[in-house]
């Protein structure tokens, strides 16, 4: 999981986001209004944001976790 800030020096979050594999989940924390966001995120965080919502996400991810690895075991029994 990558919280990714929108504003970057020489690029934005959109173009680390496209960087990344595709598999992982992706969160964009921005202080813009209007967001011109070209990549599928998980969720847009407006900053301020509150820790509560950071570690509500990070706890949602955690728990998916297993669930994710079973659900490659049945398809590919390999894994």
């Amino acid at each position: 999981m990558f919280f990714i800030d929108y504003k970057l020096p020489n690029m934005t979050g959109s173009d680390v986001a496209f960087a990344i594999d595709s598999s992982i989940e992706k969160i964009l924390v921005t202080c813009e209004l209007s967001v011109n966001c070209n990549y599928n995120f998980k969720k847009i965080i407006s900053k301020p944001y509150k820790f509560d919502l950071i570690a509500k996400l990070i706890d949602e991810h955690l728990t998916q976790l297993p669930l994710k690895h079973a659900s490659k075991q049945l398809k590919d029994p390999r894994v």
